[in-house]
């Protein structure tokens, strides 16, 4: 029991810090694109 919780803990920081990423270049391409205008 323990092991399944430390593994769903673990996945949700890797999603945690893909959102993170994903985020981060959504932001970048906005800077981009008021820069361009």
């Amino acid at each position: 029991m323990k092991n399944k919780i430390v593994k769903n803990l673990k996945n949700l920081i890797i999603d945690y810090d893909n959102n993170l990423l994903k985020f981060k270049d959504i932001l970048d391409k906005l800077k981009k694109i008021d820069i361009e205008k």
